[in-house]
């Protein structure tokens, strides 16, 4: 029955395949415990789609937690990053020294700089 709908990516690490392993085990036993507890005479669901519904809900939590956490840095940081869109082009943050030499992919809105994620909680120096 794991076979029917597995999470096994190709992969030569063991400790990944161990992992994904023990991810469809979890996930029939989840299965197999929802239909012996569902009370409401519904029909059996579709494995798959509840298997789906099972991913994204542990995922929900997350992809909440960092949907919060950008709208809290663009707020609040004078260099409010653009990460819609394509990939940025890579370039050097025009804040840190030249030593350093930090490479980001982040683009102030402002100034249209390359930041690093350092410096993206500063205010824009630079002149518009």
């Amino acid at each position: 029955m794991i076979e029917t709908y597995s999470s096994k990516l190709a992969t030569r690490r063991w400790p990944v395949a161990l992992f994904c392993n023990l991810l469809d085990i979890a996930a029939l036993n989840a299965y197999v415990l929802f239909e012996k507890l569902k009370m409401d005479g519904a029909g059996k669901e579709n494995r798959r789609l509840f298997t789906k519904r099972l991913g994204k809900g542990l995922c929900q939590e997350l992809q909440e937690y960092r949907r919060i956490a950008i709208r809290c840095n663009s707020s609040q940081s004078g260099h409010s990053t653009d990460t819609e869109g394509p990939p940025k082009k890579l370039g050097r943050c025009h804040v840190c020294p030249q030593q350093t030499d930090k490479k980001a992919t982040a683009v102030c809105k402002a100034c249209q700089k390359n930041v690093c994620p350092v410096h993206c909680e500063i205010f824009c120096q630079s002149p518009n």
